[in-house]
């Protein structure tokens, strides 16, 4: 159309009282839709669900498509299109806007809510539903999951908070189809909670056993490790450290600790460095991923040739079953650092880039561990993902100090049995 002509046929419609103010937000939205006037079309595009229903919905009553059924595609694209410009970003809240009370329907609004999942994905945007109370989110994540044969999505559903998560269970449960409808209820809540660590007393009895005196607290045996670093080693976390006469194979295996983000100053390697002083460091917009590998390299290993860790283990032997994990979260360098800076809440666990589990990390300097219930191979990746966090009073930062890289602990036992350490040495 015409700009001229629809600038005039607003002008008209305005000046007459026969003209609703609804079919005058209509026109408003049309013409900066024709002139690209990005700021008019942000401000006149739908706050919420009645209102966007009645812009490209079906109405049942007349039945009979609203004003820009046609259009409605063309016009949610451009919207979207807007909002991936960051001087727009405080209009990514209406996302939420018109999701609240959404009741699914095809063509327009199913588009809608296809755009708007896909939005929240690909940008990381999970925190427009976890910020909002449980009713709020109840409503937005109901008509996010509606459909007629409605899927769950655990990729989505593991980036949300814990609490979110278990509104989404619930409405999988009672709300979006018969009880019946779920194949256990049972299972499927206990695939998709959220799993908690729990504190590594053995690691963290290792750190003190050779103390000739009891310390006030953790950090003063974390700094400990610069006066004898042998008086509070762990062997569980690093593997053995004085002494190798009576080592296991398992103790001869080791993670190779990567990231897909480094800081110059806080890298990576920190996460495998075995001192405790010293942490990895990110932004929580980073979208961090800690890798682990089995080191099948000879660096570590008291076995090398034709009897190496790589050339004894098959590329399908099983290594764990489950995976067990043991890390240090937050900056334990003092008391103070430790709760001035973020820390990790929950990890998504992934195996070869497939969605495991979801753990919940204790707020606490102290050790702690956790279990996944899933197999680990020899030329497996394990993933890990920090999700969300535990805010810093001071900084943003978030911090990991260590992470197990030892596997002498939670290897299987049998292979101990199927490869003698001490014999194979002999060999070399």
């Amino acid at each position: 159309m015409n700009k001229l002509l629809l600038s005039l046929l607003l002008f008209i419609f305005v000046c007459c009282k026969n003209w609703s103010q609804h079919e005058v937000d209509i026109l408003n939205l049309q013409q900066s839709f024709v002139t690209k006037n990005e700021t008019k079309f942000l401000n006149h595009f739908p706050k919420d669900f009645n209102q966007f229903h009645s812009y490209f919905g079906w109405n049942a009553v007349t039945n009979e498509p609203e004003k820009l059924y046609e259009a409605c595609n063309d016009y949610i694209n451009y919207w979207f299109d807007l909002l991936n410009k960051a001087k727009y970003k405080k209009h990514e809240s209406n996302i939420i806007g018109v999701c609240t009370n959404g009741k699914w329907e095809a063509d327009g609004v199913n588009y809608f809510r296809d755009k708007s999942i896909n939005y929240i994905k690909e940008k990381q945007k999970y925190y427009l539903i976890n910020d909002l109370n449980d009713p709020e989110a109840k409503s937005v994540l109901f008509f996010l999951f509606d459909s007629p044969h409605p899927q769950y999505d655990a990729d989505f559903a593991s980036n949300l908070s814990t609490a979110k998560q278990h509104i989404v269970y619930k409405l999988f449960k009672n709300d979006l189809f018969d009880h019946d409808d779920i194949d256990g209820d049972e299972t499927f809540l206990k695939q998709n909670k959220p799993k908690l660590a729990t504190v590594d007393s053995i690691s963290i009895g290792e750190l003190k056993q050779y103390m000739e005196e009891e310390l006030p607290t953790i950090f003063d045996y974390y700094k400990h490790e610069k006066i004898d670093e042998v008086d509070v080693w762990s062997n569980k976390m690093f593997g053995r450290c004085c002494s190798n006469t009576d080592l296991t194979f398992n103790e001869n295996l080791f993670f190779k600790i990567s990231s897909n983000f480094n800081d110059e100053k806080y890298p990576f390697t920190n996460l495998s460095d075995t001192q405790y002083l010293s942490a990895f460091v990110f932004k929580p917009n980073s979208k961090v991923k800690i890798d682990l590998l089995l080191d099948l390299s000879a660096d570590k290993s008291y076995l090398e040739g034709e009897y190496s860790n790589k050339n004894l283990l098959k590329p399908d032997e099983i290594i764990m079953n489950p995976i067990k994990l043991s890390l240090i979260n937050g900056y334990v360098k003092s008391k103070a650092l430790f709760y001035e800076n973020g820390r990790v809440k929950e990890m998504k666990v992934y195996v070869n880039d497939t969605y495991v589990e979801t753990i919940i990390l204790l707020d606490t300097p102290l050790i702690q561990e956790f279990t996944v219930n899933t197999t680990f191979k020899t030329n497996d990746n394990i993933t890990l993902e920090p999700n969300t966090y535990y805010k810093g009073t001071k900084y943003d930062d978030i911090c990991i100090s260590e992470v197990q890289t030892n596997l002498g602990e939670i290897a299987l036992p049998d292979l101990n049995k199927k490869y003698n350490l001490m014999e194979l040495m002999n060999k070399k």
